[in-house]
């Protein structure tokens, strides 16, 4: 991840927190996730049928924001490439699998995703 990108999601994260009050849970473990696209050409050339998988993923990714799942998520405008990312919290690695298995975008792209210490506001 370029360092660029790594300190805008960041400021992202610490704008949500400020915003929502919430702090830091420390029986929680953080991660990021990042959806690789189908191809390099995703989303220039999207087909329909693309098009409502992703409005389901996105729809899936916001429910996991409003359960407080998911800190942030969003599409990357990488100029070398489009991508997207989640930041979220979670009890156990169980629940991290149930995330990625049960996103509908998992069936056009593959996901990364690594564990990350989260430090927020005081």
């Amino acid at each position: 991840m370029s360092r660029a990108i790594a300190w805008a999601v960041l400021i992202i994260l610490s704008k949500q927190f400020l915003n929502l009050n919430l702090k830091m849970d420390k029986e929680k473990k953080y991660y990021y996730l990042k959806l690789n696209p189908p191809r390099a050409t995703f989303p220039q050339d999207i087909s329909p049928d693309e098009a409502k998988i992703m409005a389901e993923h996105s729809a899936y990714w916001k429910v996991l924001l409003e359960k407080r799942i998911c800190l942030v998520y969003g599409p990357v405008f990488d100029p070398k490439g489009f991508f997207g990312i989640g930041i979220i919290a979670i009890d156990n690695e169980e629940q991290l699998s149930s995330i990625i298995n049960n996103d509908p975008a998992g069936k056009l792209g593959k996901y990364e995703f690594y564990p990350m210490r989260a430090i927020f506001p005081s």
